[in-house]
């Protein structure tokens, strides 16, 4: 069964200083369970499940812990708890080798995790590899992050550094910034890019800016209200462009 010292230490994972100092994090839900130990079992530590469940995980016995629908509720981050939830060695989204793709994100304090997480599968959505984070933007392993994204991060190298870290790895890629001043009217570059999207409150930082050779903006209706996209909203839309 759970016991009271393992709850105590999943439900810790839900701060990033423990999730960093144990190097591990939680997923819920069947979906990405079953999907994390397709893309990566042996980075799957435990799955915890109700009984109910057992017979769909005999392959992996030898991770399974029993619990009961009041321990896992303790153990979970959601009002409805899943009946399956895994813990997995924090390492599973992060890989230092950049993968070879004609576009690539960089988000730059991008903070709201659900931007972040909705970021990430967008990107799984159309196939790209790699994604950037700044120092600034929310911890990809958080609870938040992890639902949004739904599964997704298993299928991209999700990397963290600062911008010129970034144009010293990628030095003959195009850098283009999201920018409300800049081109409405773009058409795709015939050089490998990274799409610089910037914070929800503020855009791209001036270090962003310096290092973008040029900027594109989506262009939206005159009489409306709204000041600026949703920035995971703009990220598809200008993917749907550039793709």
């Amino acid at each position: 069964m759970l016991s009271n010292q393992k709850i105590k230490f999943i439900q810790s994972l839900s701060r990033k200083k423990f999730r960093e100092l144990h190097n591990a994090y939680v997923i819920e839900g069947t979906k990405i369970v079953e999907t994390a130990l397709s893309v990566c079992p042996e980075k799957v530590r435990y799955i915890f499940l109700l009984e109910d469940q057992l017979e769909n995980y005999d392959h992996f016995k030898e991770k399974v812990i029993l619990t009961d629908p009041i321990r896992i509720k303790k153990i979970s981050n959601h009002l409805s708890p899943s009946p399956v939830i895994a813990l997995l060695d924090r390492g599973t989204i992060n890989n230092i080798e950049i993968r070879d793709h004609r576009i690539k994100i960089f988000l730059d304090g991008v903070q709201d995790p659900g931007n972040v997480g909705t970021i990430i599968r967008t990107c799984d959505w159309y196939g790209i590899k790699d994604i950037f984070l700044s120092n600034k933007c929310a911890d990809v392993y958080s609870p938040k992050v992890i639902q949004s994204a739904m599964g997704s991060h298993f299928a991209l190298n999700i990397h963290r550094l600062d911008i010129n870290e970034l144009t010293e790895k990628l030095p003959d890629h195009l850098f283009i910034g999201a920018d409300i001043d800049g081109n409405p009217s773009f058409s795709r570059p015939n050089k490998p890019i990274v799409l610089c999207m910037g914070s929800e409150g503020s855009g791209l930082s001036d270090d962003v800016k310096s290092t973008c050779h040029s900027f594109y903006r989506i262009q939206g209706s005159n009489n409306s209200l709204a000041e600026s996209l949703n920035v995971s909203v703009a990220t598809g839309i200008l993917l749907e462009k550039l793709f």
